[in-house]
């Protein structure tokens, strides 16, 4: 008797396990198919952009063509130049304070003398490193 109680047990154990199972896939698969219901125009639209990508590199030339390498190696002191005199200019900005970007104000403390002579100073430095970048250019 112990033994079949035993069996009965497990059977129910195996039973209670396999309809849990069930439905929480079931529920799962209802809460994805509202999802998908709720969702479906961006879903597509999501698609069609991905198909559009892949159809633009698949017309795309797998080969770069030796004027272009050309033409990018000339440019490219230009942009260094570019970069630097940007970082400069963020650097210089950020250590005159927050009234570096207002040029009618002065910072306290600050004569319009000094403002004008910081921002002489600011002009030619810009000045230097867009020649700089010209220069660059050019060779």
């Amino acid at each position: 008797v112990r033994g079949i109680n035993r069996e009965v047990s497990m059977l129910q154990q195996q039973s209670a396990i396999y309809t849990a199972r069930s439905f929480a896939l079931s529920n799962g698969s209802v809460d994805l198919h509202n999802y998908m219901v709720a969702n479906y125009k961006r879903m597509v639209k999501s698609a069609s952009s991905a198909k559009e990508v892949d159809e633009y590199l698949a017309r795309m030339s797998m080969v770069t063509p030796m004027d272009a390498l050309h033409e990018a190696q000339r440019l490219y002191p230009a942009f260094i130049g570019t970069q630097r005199v940007a970082s400069v200019m963020q650097a210089q900005s950020q250590h005159q304070g927050p009234f570096a970007a207002r040029s009618h104000f002065a910072a306290p403390g600050e004569s319009g003398k000094d403002k004008n002579e910081k921002s002489n100073t600011l002009r030619s430095s810009l000045s230097v490193s867009l020649l700089a970048v010209a220069g660059a250019y050019l060779h």
